[in-house]
Formats: structure tokens, sequence, C-alpha cells
């Protein structure tokens, strides 16, 4: 297999994680730790005398260093009252962080595991431009895509952003609008990720469009983690040459040399 990155790896402690909803921070007390049951103790190991503290998407970031590697996805659109703004998940898996990522910077495999929600009518072989700025990633297609609240699949322009290590931003633009799509990932354990997906619609307020919407893309995050969590090994490969590749991987490649990069500015190893 190779090298790989763990949920554990030592160089995710320079990076930013989501670790919970706004909504469901007390406002007094401990904030708890959300893949454990309720009233489990908090490890010790969980427990640290600083950190530094975020807020974005309406999710709640830690960073066990003062010198983060990497910074956020811009939430302008998250902020945009002319959208609508709900959640998928959160999703608990065995899934490790940087394979939910990579999954969801996939521009391949629409046609084939989202063939009940929206990916039918995509050809499963998209043309990617891919490249870089700093710590972030950018990778653009043109998709087929289809949704709750359109009147059937529509050609779009999908733009994705990744940010480290975990964070991707998918940009569905088309003729009369656009909508946004994050995926957000924290690795709690070898064993555990949460993983929510974000979203900015234009629904006009409509309460059944949302909740159509919020239920599609919880199909959509239930299809990914069928099909992930049969992995034996559900580790990020980051050695490009132990996988068979095609051209729908170029920004997923690009995506593991950038991880490979945060290793070594981090002053660790790939294992």
């Amino acid at each position: 297999m190779g090298a790989v990155l763990t949920n554990t790896h030592p160089a995710l402690r320079r990076c930013w994680h989501p670790v919970a909803l706004v909504a469901d921070v007390p406002e007094d007390g401990p904030l708890a730790v959300p893949a454990l049951s309720d009233g489990t103790p908090v490890p010790s190991k969980a427990c640290v005398a600083t950190a530094l503290v975020a807020v974005h998407f309406g999710l709640v970031w830690l960073c066990l260093d003062d010198d983060p590697i990497g910074g956020f996805l811009d939430d302008a659109p998250y902020q945009d009252d002319r959208y609508d703004v709900f959640v998928a998940g959160p999703f608990t898996t065995r899934v490790s962080a940087g394979i939910l990522a990579d999954n969801f910077l996939d521009a391949g495999h629409f046609p084939y595991l989202h063939r009940a929600s929206f990916g039918q009518a995509d050809d499963g072989r998209p043309r990617l431009e891919v490249h870089r700025s700093g710590w972030t990633l950018h990778q653009t297609a043109t998709q087929m895509v289809d949704g709750a609240h359109l009147s059937g699949a529509q050609e779009h322009h999908a733009a994705y952003t990744v940010a480290l290590p975990f964070s991707v931003e998918l940009r569905l633009d088309r003729a009369d609008a656009s909508d946004h799509i994050w995926s957000f990932a924290c690795p709690v354990d070898d064993e555990r990720t949460i993983w929510w997906m974000v979203h900015a619609y234009p629904l006009g307020g409509d309460v059944a469009e949302i909740a159509a919407a919020r239920a599609l893309q919880t199909q959509v995050g239930i299809e990914d983690l069928g099909m992930l969590e049969r992995m034996e090994d559900p580790n990020l490969p980051l050695d490009v040459r132990v996988e068979v590749h095609t051209r729908a991987d170029l920004g997923c490649l690009e995506y593991r040399r950038m991880l490979i990069e945060l290793v070594a500015a981090a002053g660790e190893t790939v294992s």
C-alpha cells in the first residue's frame, strides 16, 4: 500500500479541524466530543491546555498548534442572505478524513455511485483543469448534475476548491444560479471520522424545497459511505505509484502531493 495518511498523523496537529456545529455547543459548560456516547468522559489525550479557536460555516474549528498550516475556504456564500443554508450529517464513519476529501474531489464517479440521486446524466469522463495556489487546490470541469430543486439534469460549471487538510468546496454554476456544497471532515481517531456537508442553495426560503434538498444530499452521503466503508484500509495512500489512475484523477493526485508537502512542512515523515 505504501505511505498513507491516517487520522492521527502528527502533521495534522498543525491544521484547522471542525469539531462541532455552533448550534450544538452549549453556552455554559464544556464542549463534548460528538463521537462519544452521552455521559462518556472525554479522554485525557483529547484535552489540551490551549488551542486556537475559530468559527466558519456554522462550525467550531480548533487548531492544536500556535502556527497553523493552511487556512479556511471562503465562506462569503454561506454568509450571503440570498442563499438558504442547510447541513447534511453529521455522519460518523470508519473512513479516514483524507479518503472523504479525496472522494469529494473525485469528479468521475457521479453516473456510477450517484445514479439514483443526481449523477445519472453525467458521462463520468470529466475534462479537468487543476492548479495550486499555495496551500489551496483548484479543479474545474463541466458536469451534468440533477437535484431536488431542479427540473432535471442541467449542465454545470463545477469549481472545486480544497483547503488543507480536509475541506472541499464544490460550486456548481448553471445559467441562472449557483449552488455551493462544502465537505468538512474531522479526524477523531484511527477508527472514527465525523463528516458534515454544508450547503448554500438559492431556494427562496421555501421550506419544502430546503427539506427535499437536505434529504437528497443525505442520500448522497449515504451512497458515498456505502462504497467507502467497504475499503479494507480506509486511509489515503500518498504514494501516487501504488494505485491505478486515470485523467479523471488529476485533482486527486495533486491533492496527495499537497498533503505530502504538508507533512514535510510540519517537520514530520509520511508513515
